[in-house]
């Protein structure tokens, strides 16, 4: 099986819960004002989620169980697996 912690960090972003059912919570600890891109194992943009302030609720009912990657939209060098496990 595949072990991911349940909170998992990268510099500039933090996402919980991960495993995730139907929903995940990213927290951005200096504030700005970003985008969160969820992206398939083949590399496509599934979803497209403007942040704002320190903390916002990203809903996953729309994507299929399965694993993804998380990353900030300029910063592809930040890379974050998430693991949808209805």
């Amino acid at each position: 099986g595949v072990s991911v912690p349940l909170y998992t960090q990268s510099r500039s972003f933090q996402v919980y819960p991960n495993p995730a059912n139907t929903s995940i919570t990213v927290q951005k600890p200096d504030n700005k004002t970003s985008f969160i891109r969820i992206l398939s194992l083949d590399g496509k943009e599934v979803k497209l989620v403007h942040l704002q302030g320190e903390r916002t609720l990203i809903g996953l009912e729309d994507l299929k169980k399965g694993l993804y990657y998380l990353t900030e939209r300029g910063n592809t060098c930040m890379t974050i697996p998430l693991v949808i496990s209805r």
